[in-house]
């Protein structure tokens, strides 16, 4: 299915993320960079492109992956390294310092393990940005605008974590990998949480 309206053009979805974030949609991405480490990223459903120019300008190999055909046309015509995928369908990625997935981990919630086991195990730092409240389930406009933005070509979502349950959806891959929390705060509707790979005990 193709991927709803918002979906279909950055203006429109920058305009959407903005009335749901209450017009602070690039504050979350200044609140992450600082907290973005080592030479490389890896970002995971990346849609615009914020993430990309920071690391361009501070010299940081980054690399993207969407299923949005538009948005990695776009990050590809300004000369970055984006990936056309259905990270659902992907096996690995390349090693990076730092993995990042803001505010689409719940596309996954059918089947959470495998996006994690390609985070945990290409990465030293992970940092994770998600709603924790469920405002498409509300019968309102900023519920209907919610539901919209969830619709990426496979229906509207109406899942959502809560903050509970997030951090369960992690605990085993994050033990198996041996990954600490480093960092947890909150910002308008999201939980962002960084965690750190634990040194191997010499």
């Amino acid at each position: 299915m193709p991927p709803g309206l918002i979906f279909r053009h950055i203006c429109i979805y920058r305009f959407a993320m903005n009335l749901l974030y209450g017009f602070g949609y690039k504050k979350r991405f200044r609140l992450i960079f600082p907290f973005i480490k080592g030479l490389s990223v890896n970002e995971l459903c990346f849609g615009d492109l914020y993430i990309a120019r920071y690391c361009r300008k501070n010299n940081i190999k980054w690399r993207g992956y969407d299923v949005n055909k538009k948005f990695v046309m776009r990050a590809k015509n300004r000369n970055f390294d984006a990936i056309f995928c259905n990270l659902s369908e992907q096996h690995t990625l390349p090693k990076s310092d730092t993995c990042i997935i803001l505010g689409s981990l719940y596309h996954f919630n059918q089947n959470p393990e495998q996006i994690y086991e390609l985070m945990f195990s290409s990465s030293k730092r992970i940092i994770i940005s998600e709603p924790i409240k469920n405002i498409s389930a509300n019968n309102n406009f900023l519920g209907r605008i919610a539901s919209v933005v969830s619709d990426t070509g496979n229906g509207a979502e109406t899942f959502r974590y809560d903050e509970p349950r997030l951090i369960k959806s992690f605990e085993k891959p994050a033990k198996k990998y041996n990954f600490t929390i480093y960092k947890k705060f909150y910002f308008k509707k999201d939980i962002i949480i960084i965690l750190d790979k634990c040194p191997s005990p010499k």
